[in-house]
C-alpha cells in the first residue's frame, strides 16, 4: 500500500520555527510523521556578524510541555517516532597561531548535519559538504 506524502512547514515574522503546533495538529487527524528535517541557524547583528551559532543537534530537552517543546519533545506527539530525524547546524572551530612571536586567533564555522530520534542525539554530526558529496554519488549510480 503507498500512501500519500505531505510537507510541514512553519515560521514566524521573528525566523522562529515551531513545528510542535503541527504535529499535534497531524496525530489530531489521525497521521503521524516519518521523519523531521530543519534548519538551526546562525544568529547575525546588525553588522553581520555571527553571534550565536545554530547548533547541528536536538534543541531544547525531554519532557516539554505542549507549548514549550524541543525538537525531541514535539517530533510525533510527545516524541513517539523513534526514526531519524535531521538537523543542519553549525559547528564553530577556534584556532590559535603562532608566528613571528605573535599569536593569532580565528574561528571557523562549519555546516553540519545531525541526527537525532525521540530519544535524542544519534551519532556524531557529520560535515554538510561531505554528506552532499556522498548523496550526489550515490543519485548518480
Amino acid at each position: 500500500m503507498i500512501s500519500s506524502a505531505s510537507t510541514l512547514t512553519a515560521s514566524n515574522n521573528d525566523e522562529k520555527v515551531g513545528v510542535g503546533k503541527g504535529y499535534y495538529e497531524l496525530s489530531e487527524s489521525g497521521k503521524t510523521s516519518d521523519y523531521d528535517v530543519h534548519v538551526h541557524p546562525n544568529v547575525k547583528n546588525d553588522k553581520g556578524e555571527i553571534i550565536g551559532v545554530g547548533l547541528p543537534e536536538p534543541s531544547g530537552t525531554n519532557g516539554g510541555t505542549p507549548d514549550k517543546t524541543g525538537d525531541t519533545d514535539a517530533y510525533g506527539t510527545n516524541g513517539v517516532n523513534s526514526s531519524p530525524s535531521v538537523v543542519l547546524g553549525y559547528s564553530v572551530t577556534n584556532h590559535v597561531t603562532k608566528q613571528d612571536g605573535k599569536t593569532k586567533t580565528y574561528t571557523t564555522v562549519t555546516r553540519q548535519i545531525g541526527f537525532y530520534n525521540n530519544k535524542g542525539q544519534v551519532g556524531t554530526p557529520i560535515n554538510y559538504n561531505k554528506f552532499k558529496k556522498v548523496s550526489s554519488k550515490i543519485n548518480n549510480k
